[in-house]
């Protein structure tokens, strides 16, 4: 799975899920294959079910515990075998829930015996919600208008629950054959592929027809997936060269009607991905076929079902020539990192939500390989060193940057000190010997041989004093000591630690910096730069090394040294030098240099580069589309808002709004219009946004809401007024939210994060908690309190924490940085 925002500080931590607070299912029984019939409705948004689950009774009981959540279960029967050759048949004497556990519990009259095999069948309705979890409904519109539905699931981690009843455990794997009844002209998809088709008139008189799948692979349920609407498709073929044994794979992109083209990149992109992963791991893909479809309505960036991975529009849909690199970048990333799920998370699985980083850690590392081998001028691992390492309700929520990038940093370290071939050869062993299979992350490090580290150690410099075993000695190396000596650590910021310099090697840092740039890697002076903001957050060193360093980068015109603080005085000139036009051909490194100095130079109050994309802007909406060019139009957008008086500010703002709601605007580029909203320079227009916009759903789709709020606590007009103003918003709508996006969910907790994450100060923090507790609420609405907070409780606290640091950070460093800038 794919997040689209990254809720991550260095200072979070990632509480596993303990043994003691599992809410796990009895172990009497384990699953083995599963027969599952839905009849998706989309006009009435129920649907009837029925699944028979095939079982070995490993303990006798009378009683068959089933995960189950808002699912309406009129029946459960059970056949086993009572004595050999024998079956005995069941029915439910009591049905009972535990809405808290998500279970349900069917009690029969007599014992299923141990060492017997037993098929337990439900029939259930369920309901195609609105909430993205579970089998839910999303739409779209139509060329003429009209809003067409379309059903898809989103089940990791504990959604399957929701559209059927299960074992739903990662460890709990089974075999699964699913059979969809759909309206005749719809197309229905699942994990493998279609068997047969049958056409028929159902009950109500209606043209349905019966689509039945292939029999998956074994699999946990959280991979099960399925999607029915009116699609269009575009279609490929992967042909890997290895293993020996590899089949070709039918490769598919769906998207709704009229949008199909704009899947062509991320069908590319799937296809050479396959190929890829099948030779680097040496394990074929064992599908006939990998479908990729764009969700309009979805909670996270995407997720890797196996044979169908279901992505937002704007993770998957781009267009070739007219998209932003960056646009470009995601797909081929989020398809990298889901793709490479399809072995490393379906093929083997973590045992329990608790090692979830063996799924998401490794798969963003890979991701990140595999697009570094398809665009290899986009140098995605220096990007890599800029964000990768530097940042059922407790379960949901150890889906932050912990799992994903801490962990992939971690396996990038694995890589480079053992080297390719060997971590190579050892990830193939390990896939070899536990396909099919669970692991937990000893598993892992056996075919490694590596150990497990969690923290983010702290490599200090100096003088050092060597000891033998048997005798004393000496050991020397040559070393220039003059001013300009210096030697790096960590080279290419592979190792995931921190290195503190001694002042003086500080110093002569900084001259080499000034003088000779590239005696330095761009991974490397990016690394300089994030050990100095870590080590003075943590307080180990003064701000004043890390800006003695910022400012030894005045010749700096890398993309990768994406370093906001780096201002005007750095970025203006780059501006100036490559001017605002994109020359066709022109270097990877160059255009995305230009994108990040005017960007920078604008976010920090150029007037001349505020004034020329304004004036461009003021051409755009005049009709000269040449005017902006893709990979600048948001930020002169965000200059025309931010630039605003109050007589044209309404003017201004109705402008990019019908921009972000024309049919012709890109996905990629509507999220970016939503998310500098925020900077208009309106205190009625922010108010507008925040309590009336952003809840529109024919403007703004609840799973975009958190775009305008994190516009603006990034660029609002007056920081000291909005920060305040958002804690108060969070609080005054969390409910809100949480009935829109749905409990325990990333958009829920991405709320939370994006409403505090820019504040400061101790008050935040007590204030904060003071909500959370429910402070001066008494019985039921204290409770209500308590229940509505506790799905998010440890995002919030991350939030908090990270505000904490913060502040302290300022309060710490501030007199060093008043010093330093008055010297500038």
């Amino acid at each position: 799975m794919c997040r689209c925002y990254s809720l991550a500080t260095e200072t979070a931590t990632a509480a596993p899920v303990s043994g003691s607070t599992r809410e796990a299912l009895p172990t009497a029984l384990v699953p083995k294959h599963y027969n599952i019939y839905l009849a998706p409705d989309l006009e009435s948004f129920e649907y009837d079910g029925t699944v028979a689950i095939d079982v070995d009774v490993v303990e006798a009981t009378s009683t068959v515990v089933l995960n189950s959540k808002k699912l309406k279960i009129s029946k459960a029967v059970v056949l086993h075998t009572n004595t050999p050759g024998a079956y005995r048949r069941q029915e439910a004497t009591a049905i009972t829930f535990d809405e808290e556990k998500e279970q349900v519990t069917f009690a029969f009259e007599e014992e299923i015996p141990a060492g017997s095999t037993a098929t337990v069948t439900v029939d259930f309705v369920g309901v195609h919600n609105d909430a993205m979890a579970g089998f839910y409904r999303s739409a779209t519109t139509d060329s003429e208008g009209k809003k067409q539905y379309l059903a898809v699931t989103q089940f990791e981690a504990t959604d399957a629950r929701q559209a059927f009843p299960c074992f739903d455990e990662p460890g709990l794997k089974a075999t699964f054959d699913s059979t969809l009844v759909v309206a005749e002209d719809l197309i229905a998809l699942s994990n493998m592929n279609v068997i047969s088709t049958t056409p028929f008139i159902n009950a109500a008189g209606k043209k349905v027809k019966e689509v039945k799948f292939a029999t998956t692979p074994v699999m946990s349920t959280y991979l099960v997936a399925y999607a029915v609407g009116d699609f269009d498709y575009i279609e490929t073929t992967a042909t890997p060269k290895l293993p020996v044994d590899a089949q070709e794979i039918t490769v598919r992109v769906y998207t709704p009607k009229g949008q199909v083209e704009l899947g062509r990149f991320a069908l590319e992109c799937g296809a050479r991905t396959l190929e890829f992963f099948s030779e680097y791991f040496n394990a074929a893909y064992p599908l006939p076929k990998m479908d990729m479809i764009a969700v309009p309505d979805f909670n996270m960036g995407a997720m890797e079902n196996w044979g169908l991975v279901t992505y937002r529009t704007t993770a998957l849909l781009c267009d070739e020539k007219t998209s932003t690199a960056n646009s470009k970048g995601a797909v081929a990333s989020v398809v990298g990192h889901e793709l490479a799920h399809q072995w490393f998370g379906n093929l083997v699985t973590m045992q329990w939500w608790n090692d979830l980083w063996l799924n998401e850690g490794f798969a963003t590392f890979v991701g990140q390989m595999v697009t570094d081998h398809l665009f290899p001028e986009w140098n995605i691992f220096t990007q890599f060193v800029t964000s990768g390492g530097q940042l059922c309700q407790e379960i949901m929520q150890i889906f932050d940057g912990i799992s994903y990038l801490k962990g992939a940093s971690l396996i990038r370290m694995l890589n480079n000190f053992l080297g390719r071939e060997v971590f190579m050869n050892g990830i193939r062993t390990y896939l070899q010997e536990f396909k099919f299979k669970n692991t937990v992350t000893d598993d892992l490090w056996k075919h490694l041989s590596a150990r497990q580290e969690l923290m983010f150690p702290l490599l200090l410099t100096g003088p050092i004093s060597i000891v033998f075993g048997e005798k004393q000695g000496t050991i020397t190396f040559p070393y220039d000591s003059s001013e300009n000596a210096f030697w790096k650590l960590n080279s290419g910021a592979s190792g995931l630690y921190r290195v503190k310099y001694t002042d003086a090697q500080i110093a002569s840092i900084g001259r080499i910096l000034k003088t000779n740039l590239n005696t330095f890697t761009v991974g490397d002076r990016i690394q300089f730069l994030n050990d100095g903001l870590a080590l003075a957050k943590a307080n180990t060193s003064t701000i004043t090394d890390l800006l003695n360093l910022i400012n030894n980068l005045d010749s700096e015109t890398d993309f990768n040294e994406g370093i906001k603080t780096l201002g005007r005085n750095v970025f203006a000139p780059v501006v100036a030098k490559l001017g605002y036009e994109f020359p066709a051909g022109e270097d990877y490194e160059v255009a995305q240099t230009r994108v990040l100095a005017i960007g920078a130079s604008q976010l920090n109050g150029s007037t001349e580069v505020n004034a020329e994309l304004v004036a461009r802007f003021n051409r755009f909406l005049a009709g000269d589309k040449e005017a902006l060019h893709p990979e600048i139009k948001t930020v002169a957008i965000r200059a025309a808002l931010s630039s605003t008086t109050e007589e044209n500010a309404e003017e201004v703002f109705n402008s990019v709004l019908a921009l972000l709601q024309d049919p012709a605007t890109l996905p990629q580029e509507a999220s970016e219009i939503r998310g500098v909203l925020g900077a208009i320079n309106s205190a009625p227009l922010v108010d507008r946004l925040l309590n009336e916009i952003m809840w529109n759903p024919d403007i703004i789709r609840p799973q975009d809401i958190l775009d305008p709020i994190a516009g603006v606590a990034r660029f609002g007009y007056a920081p000291a007024v909005l920060r305040p103003a958002l804690i108060k918003f969070f609080q005054a709508n969390f409910k809100r939210a949480q009935d829109l996006v749905g409990e325990g969910g990333h958009l829920l907790g991405y709320f939370v994060h994006v409403s505090v994450f820019t504040s400061i100060g101790k008050d935040v923090v007590e204030e904060v908690r003071a909500w959370t507790r429910g402070d001066g609420l008494e019985g039921a609405e204290l409770e209500q309190r308590k229940k509505d907070v506790a799905s998010m409780q440890r995002v919030i606290n991350q939030c908090l924490e990270s505000v904490g640091t913060n502040t302290v950070f300022l309060e710490n460093q501030l007199p060093a940085l008043q010093s330093f800038v008055a010297t500038l």
